[in-house]
């Protein structure tokens, strides 16, 4: 009974109900805010602030919670003599301290937690996209439509997007541009969602647009510049068309434009510092982007079937760099997996070697030396460079990322042998 009495004594006390109260009112704001985070990609530092002000409330609670009850207890006539200027609400207010302090405490901080929530959730991206415009700037190239009227040309518009990627890429270099690769960009092809939803997802403030309306000799290409906040805004829309032996150029000068709208400016020393486009030869050009599609399926058929066009490729015009560093990613891709003849990475040092004697600007042609020197020759710290070289040139080459860091896993290993 003793006991009990206890028991029934703490709890009766007003400081440690004022206590248990504040707590578990502190930690349902806090299981609100964490929700709110997970759900609305809210900024993480709201549950921070949160804590800090719940932590720096709990004693000035306490001490309120003690000095109203010592107030109650020297004041025993309150009840008894009524005052007429003391209202119902405030006469509960002074019964019961303990429950009034915290309970009008957690009240505020849950009206000021939810204002904050709201507040963050409208504001979170546009002041995400303030700190881009101050630091960079960031582009997504929504996957190209197809309007040739022809689906086999399919395989040849994924070609364009992912051509266009390379060269706004090739700007990231000198200019202060972040461009979302097309794997990325290319999981919102199948969703039904609007310009700022995509923007928010990947956190950018530029999309564009694009359609393929002919292909054959000459390309026409239709492109919209999109800026999704503070709203959506068409900044540029253009239609572009060329011979499809200056297919680079056009990319090349579509990107300069993008760029152009986007207050990135290429002066004439960033110009120099870029790789300067050149003819391909169209048959051949198309042959390599059939052949890469193919290899990027990642799968014994599709690797098998890219390898023909690029072989066909090289047979077009033996002189296309593109098919040749195809090739070498094509025969390493081959040598993991059990369609390797067992001179697969033999040919794929040989193809990478001709590609870098024709041509030694292009990305892939340094990705293709990197897996040689990592898969054949095992030459580690050359591979390395090979691979820096390769992300410098286009940091959205997403196999490559992979690859260089299953390089430097074996470089760390193999320091121990």
């Amino acid at each position: 009974m003793a006991q009990k009495n206890i028991i029934k004594k703490i709890i009766s006390n007003p400081l440690v109900q004022t206590f248990l109260i504040y707590i578990s009112g502190g930690w349902i704001v806090l299981e609100m805010t964490e929700y709110f985070i997970n759900n609305y990609n809210l900024n993480e530092r709201i549950r921070d602030v949160l804590l800090i002000i719940m932590l720096a409330g709990l004693p000035v609670a306490i001490f309120f919670t003690w000095y109203l009850s010592k107030e109650k207890e020297e004041d025993k006539d309150l009840e008894a003599t009524p005052d007429k200027n003391v209202h119902g609400l405030f006469k509960v207010l002074l019964k019961k301290p303990w429950f009034s302090i915290p309970g009008t405490v957690m009240s505020i901080l849950i009206m000021v937690s939810l204002i904050r929530l709201v507040y963050q959730h409208n504001t979170r991206v546009t002041n995400s996209m303030d700190v881009n415009v101050q630091n960079e700037i960031s582009l997504a190239v929504l996957a190209f439509s197809n309007y040739t009227g022809d689906t086999d040309q399919e395989l040849l518009v994924e070609g364009q997007h992912e051509t266009l990627i390379n060269e706004l890429s090739k700007i990231s270099q000198v200019k202060p541009l972040r461009v979302i690769s097309r794997s990325t960009v290319n999981a919102f092809k199948n969703y039904d969602k609007s310009i700022p939803e995509i923007a928010k997802d990947i956190n950018v403030e530029f999309l564009v647009e694009a359609s393929v309306l002919g292909f054959g000799d000459s390309i026409t290409l239709q492109l919209r510049l999109i800026r999704a906040y503070p709203e959506e805004n068409v900044v540029w829309a253009q239609s572009f068309s060329n011979d499809f032996s200056n297919i680079l150029r056009l990319h090349s000068d579509i990107a300069g434009q993008i760029t152009s709208k986007m207050n990135l400016d290429l002066s004439s020393e960033d110009i120099q510092k870029l790789p300067a486009p050149r003819e391909v030869n169209p048959e051949s050009y198309k042959a390599y982007l059939r052949g890469m599609y193919h290899l990027n399926q990642l799968t014994p058929e599709g690797t098998e079937k890219g390898l023909e066009y690029l072989h066909e490729a090289v047979r077009i015009d033996p002189a296309e760099p593109f098919a040749y560093a195809g090739l070498a990613l094509g025969y390493i891709e081959i040598a993991h997996g059990p369609l390797d003849p067992g001179d697969a990475l033999t040919k794929a040092e040989a193809a990478a070697i001709q590609a870098l004697k024709i041509d030694s600007t292009m990305a892939e042609i340094y990705a293709a030396m990197a897996e040689v020197y990592l898969y054949k020759l095992w030459k580690f710290n050359q591979a390395e460079k090979y691979f820096v070289k390769a992300l410098e040139l286009n940091p959205n080459l997403a196999l490559t990322h992979y690859h260089y860091s299953w390089a430097l896993y074996l470089s760390d290993g193999g320091s121990d042998l």
